[in-house]
């Protein structure tokens, strides 16, 4: 949750308008628990300072401090002082739970393991595995197969394995290692995945606010208080009064200035927020003291809590003025960088932090000057700065090529038109180190074996083994395929390719296209770029379409020959390659909003398959994954 978790403690983050904290210690004594231990490290003293003024009547709540990060068994060794002989609940400080702990207490009662862990089978990693209710282990080798777990952060221990297993001395240890241990050495610990019960780790903004939208459908409850389905129903009246308009749910602080004519949606206000009448407010979290002015989405912090020193140096020197300035965090995207919308009280910039690890990222802005330079369509830089890994450039608003298809879906002749626009703009970019004055700045390496090998590589190891959960008897045949395929590329003529033309690194500004993320760009096949743009997954052309969007493309390429002889090749090479990152990004908390799109990939490479021959092992593969996750009519324009 940083940034946010520099302003709030974690556990004090509002859930509803109410502290994690205090909500956990409300069920905790609803349980029977009257004697609480806290161990307080990030922002001690605003834990301090909420439980002194706060009245927890009949429960005695103790402090432990940790100065030094020590993990949770760590913490406990520290505070083997509170350890005594009777069993204790651990919980962790940013969750959202709510269920009955009879289950738990039937099964520790039953089987006197050293724990018995609530466990959940519907949501998160699953990497517990369990069998008859007996852990096996906690860092399964197969996570999210049957009979996989994931550890809801809540368990009722035995002192006994805390005291057997407990690292000696203060150092950092996670409980989960201590567990394991204990099964090395023959221990038992059993798990419970009770009925009716409702668990969201709160410890990322998307799973903050599915933990809310859960709860607004009235489908759970937390453990105590006021059913915040009702209280959702009530905020938004009060609202909806004051000429606000509110759709989905409105978690909103009494500290906030909203005015009439602003919007909410699916967001929470935290603090001493004000909306002016055009803020627009979406899937959003927005926190601190901050005016918001026009439409944002995702974290949104004020300047002063989202911005270093040097950063707000910088857009001071390029005309943005930052009282009040709200900084919107912008979904991660996969590349080592962030990026970062500021909001001034008249314009806009975009802030891009990057890993310089990743070599295209130093390439971004030196790419970026020599397109504009020959007339393809870029935004502008504004200042990058090397020695600090930072990037500010021109915003181009919200309106990407995906998003501009979802507004006119189903209008086939305006989505034709739509691609025309940005063939014609590929054309210019496919044509730069033709037609600019200067030679191309240095660039990633072409499109060879090596980029060829990468790419087959992150689709065999990330998906067909890491995902998909296949062994090598299964990867063998498919890579002696896509070998093959990719050697139909050695003698292909080369141009200047974006290397990443999808959907959402097209914007429509004014009506007319332009790139982003181009910092990939290199030589390589034309029908590469073509099979990204026409055989994306994220919008899902119907077949017909592509056939005719990509013969205009041939009939103006002096390559067109070529590219419509490779078209279908390429776009199962692109395929494969995009699976593998997908792949690779579900398995990363900031970035799983990419495994919803699978199943369209593979719809359209099983269409692009039609076209080729030869690759029985990969249409097999294509078939059977498809079986299991097959696309959801909404996922297609056609």
């Amino acid at each position: 949750m940083a940034p946010l978790s520099g302003m709030i403690a974690k556990p004090l983050l509002p859930f509803w308008n109410q502290p994690i904290l205090g909500r956990i210690i409300h069920m905790l004594h609803d349980w029977g628990v009257n004697d609480i231990l806290i161990n307080c490290h990030h922002r001690a003293d605003s834990i301090v300072n909420f439980i002194t003024g706060t009245n927890f009547p009949d429960t005695h709540i103790n402090l432990s401090f940790e100065p030094r990060i020590l993990g949770t068994a760590g913490a406990l060794r520290r505070a083997e002082w509170f350890l005594g002989t009777d069993p204790l609940w651990i919980v962790n400080g940013d969750i959202a739970a709510a269920l009955d702990p009879a289950p738990i207490l039937g099964s520790f009662l039953a089987h006197r393991p050293l724990a018995t862990l609530w466990l959940t089978s519907h949501s998160g990693p699953r990497t517990v595995e369990m069998r008859s209710g007996r852990i096996r282990t906690l860092f399964s080798h197969r996570p999210g197969r049957p009979g996989t777990y994931t550890f809801c952060g809540l368990q009722l221990v035995d002192p006994v394995l805390l005291k057997k297993y407990l690292p000696e001395n203060e150092h950092f240890a996670g409980l989960a290692g201590l567990y394991e241990a204990a099964l090395h050495k023959g221990e038992s610990l059993t798990g419970c995945d009770p009925d009716d019960a409702f668990w969201a780790d709160l410890g990322s903004p998307e799973a903050y606010l599915a933990a809310h939208r859960s709860c607004a459908a009235g489908t759970v409850h937390p453990p105590t208080g006021q059913d915040p389905s009702i209280a959702a129903r009530r905020a938004a009246r009060r609202l909806r009064r004051n000429g606000v308009q509110v759709s989905g749910f409105a978690a909103v602080d009494g500290d906030a200035q909203i005015s009439p004519g602003a919007s909410l949606q699916d967001s929470v206000v935290i603090g001493k927020v004000t909306l002016g009448p055009h803020a627009v407010l979406h899937d959003a979290i927005a926190a601190g003291n901050m005016r918001i002015v026009r439409e944002t989405s995702g974290l949104t912090l004020p300047a002063e809590n989202a911005l270093d020193e040097y950063e707000r140096t910088r857009l001071r020197e390029l005309g943005l003025s930052l009282e009040s300035a709200a900084v919107e965090f912008l979904p991660a995207r996969g590349s080592g960088r962030s990026f970062l919308r500021i909001h001034g009280p008249v314009s806009t910039e975009i802030l891009i932090r990057y890993d310089p690890a990743r070599r295209e990222n130093l390439l971004y802005a030196d790419c970026a000057r020599f397109l504009a330079g020959a007339g393809v369509p870029v935004p502008e830089v504004h200042l990058h700065d090397r020695r600090r890994r930072r990037i500010f450039l021109q915003d181009l608003g919200r309106r990407s090529l995906l998003a501009a298809v979802r507004k006119i879906e189903g209008d086939r002749p305006a989505i034709a038109r739509l691609y025309r626009t940005v063939l014609d703009a590929t054309h210019s970019f496919h044509s730069a180190a033709q037609d600019s004055a200067h030679p191309p700045p240095k660039l990633m390496p072409p499109f060879g074996p090596r980029t060829w090998s990468y790419e087959r590589n992150l689709f065999l190891q990330r998906y067909v083994k890491a995902y998909a959960h296949l062994d090598r008897r299964t990867v063998l045949p498919l890579e002696k395929e896509l070998r093959r395929l990719a050697r139909h590329f050695a003698g292909a003529r080369h141009v200047l390719i974006h290397r990443d033309l999808q959907a959402d690194n097209v914007f429509i500004v004014k009506g007319k296209p332009v790139f982003i993320d181009f910092q990939g760009m290199r030589p390589g096949p034309p029908s590469y770029d073509l099979a990204a743009l026409l055989c994306d997954p994220y919008v899902m052309l119907p077949e017909r379409l592509q056939g005719n969007l990509l013969e205009r493309y041939c009939r103006r390429s002096a390559y067109g020959l070529q590219i419509s002889n490779f078209f279908w090749q390429a776009a199962v090479l692109r395929l494969i390659q995009t699976l593998g990152a997908f792949a690779r990004f579900s398995a990363r908390p900031a970035t799983a909003r990419f495994e919803k799109y699978i199943p369209a990939a593979l719809t359209m490479l099983q269409r692009c398959l039609s076209r080729v021959g030869n690759l029985p092992h990969l249409r097999r593969f294509v078939e059977r994954e498809l079986s299991r996750r097959p696309l959801r009519p909404a996922s297609s324009t056609s």
